[in-house]
């Protein structure tokens, strides 16, 4: 029985760069997302940013939300190609996850405390458990009852990454769980420039969540920081805004495109 997990996973953990993009955009986070990024999506906005890096040297610097890490991996390779000295951190809300065979059934890809299905494979076909909503695939009683079995029959569930193996093995990246609404104090005033890429836009969070990320993400730069805050459109054009951490305020130092569509909303007021 083919298993597309199987496929991904081989014996040593390895994974390779194309299967692992295809079977990533099969795999649906509990937000209701798939966890795939195109590669080179922001080699634009890059561009964009990179006359304004700072003169410190190692660049800190920090890439929220980063799915599967290639992008973060992308820019990571563009500043050393440069000659840039840096240090990125690559975060994302999750970067591991439990592949718990089923045998004779199929296999299944669970969140890292195995609450949440994020892929399921039954007799060899790959099945949406959540019908394509927002729910918790936990919430179906048939699924539930079938994780409920392979876990309390002992079946053995293996850790696996959820980024690319090259974002793993790169030196000058490191991977941290994150999200970007909760406080950490390792991270307070750590960087020069923080990318928040297809995360804070309104399709996902109401005012007051935005609010929230920015003011989070405010605390993980230090002063005279850039945040950019950028979204990719379905035509594949990104519009964002880099914004710099003042006593005053925020200030616009750059836009990509129409710029960011909550920038009106960046501490309730942009310079």
């Amino acid at each position: 029985m083919r298993s597309a997990l199987r496929d991904v996973y081989n014996d040593v953990g390895a994974l390779d760069r194309d299967e692992t993009h295809r079977f990533f955009s099969r795999v649906r986070l509990p937000s209701g997302v798939f966890k795939a990024t195109e590669p080179h999506r922001l080699d634009d906005l890059n561009r964009v940013v990179r006359p304004l890096l700072p003169s410190d040297r190692p660049l800190q610097l920090l890439d929220v939300a980063a799915s599967t890490g290639i992008t973060s991996l992308e820019w990571s390779e563009q500043l050393a190609a440069a000659g840039i000295e840096h240090h990125l951190v690559c975060g994302d809300s999750h970067v591991e996850g439990a592949w718990l065979p089923l045998p004779g059934l199929g296999d299944v890809l669970l969140d890292h405390d195995r609450r949440e299905i994020l892929f399921l494979e039954l007799f060899g076909r790959a099945v949406d458990p959540s019908g394509g909503t927002r729910k918790s695939a936990l919430a179906v009683p048939p699924i539930r009852a079938i994780i409920w079995l392979g876990l309390h029959l002992g079946f053995s569930a293996r850790h696996v990454d959820l980024v690319d193996p090259d974002v793993r093995a790169a030196p000058a990246v490191s991977v941290i769980q994150d999200d970007i609404f909760e406080h950490r104090s390792e991270l307070d005033g750590r960087f020069h420039m923080v990318r928040a890429a297809n995360i804070l836009n309104r399709g996902y969070f109401g005012e007051e969540q935005l609010r929230a990320g920015i003011a989070s993400l405010r605390e993980r730069l230090r002063p005279g920081g850039l945040l950019i805050v950028c979204r990719t459109h379905d035509d594949g054009a990104n519009h964002g805004s880099i914004v710099k951490a003042t006593d005053e305020g925020w200030l616009v130092v750059a836009r990509i495109g129409d710029g960011s569509e909550i920038e009106d909303l960046i501490a309730g007021g942009v310079s």
